[in-house]
């Protein structure tokens, strides 16, 4: 973790074409380059008292990446070549509706 304070990004995926489910939690979030309308910036304390399982579609999953990283951020993504591309941006709307991603 200690390599992270000395950088300024460490992963870009703006232009990332996915076709599956995608979440990066193994990296700081705030340190990937990401397309804003397609991948969220989600922040632990923002989910801080919720239950994961109780969260709608993928949303829930993504949550409960924060049980296996170390990190206070993670990226979700809404994979442009996946069929169900709409029902994931659906759950990131849901997402900035409720104040929820960045």
């Amino acid at each position: 973790m200690e390599k992270y304070k000395e950088v300024n990004w460490a992963l870009d995926i703006r232009d990332a074409v996915f076709t599956g489910a995608a979440e990066f939690f193994g990296v700081p979030g705030e340190l990937i380059r990401r397309d804003e309308n397609t991948q969220v910036l989600l922040r632990r304390e923002a989910f801080a008292g919720m239950e994961w399982r109780d969260l709608p579609g993928v949303v829930g999953p993504w949550v409960s990446r924060f049980e296996s990283t170390p990190f206070d951020s993670i990226v979700a993504v809404a994979p442009k070549g996946s069929k169900r591309f709409r029902d994931y941006m659906a759950d990131i709307e849901w997402l900035h509706a409720k104040g929820l991603a960045g």
